[in-house]
């Protein structure tokens, strides 16, 4: 979802998932930050873990439509 915010800014979030929003200069820059927001969201960065704590990699693939995925620079 897109918003006009304060300013010449533009806010991006993603309902489904807290705490993913963003925001740019356009809707182009806030869909590329709201983008990269949720690939931080969901990376594991274990190096600051506790030694107690255990940890495991996962592969996970997530369906995006494919125009979705073109608007933001990310098809491959």
């Amino acid at each position: 979802m897109y918003e006009q915010a304060g300013g010449d800014q533009v806010t991006a979030r993603v309902p489904r998932v807290p705490g993913a929003i963003s925001f740019g200069a356009s809707r182009d820059e806030a869909r590329k930050n709201v983008f990269d927001a949720l690939a931080k969201m969901l990376s594991v960065e274990p190096a600051g873990a506790s030694p107690r704590v255990t940890t495991e990699r996962l592969h996970m693939t997530f369906w995006v439509e494919r125009r979705l995925t073109r608007e933001a620079g990310l098809e491959r």
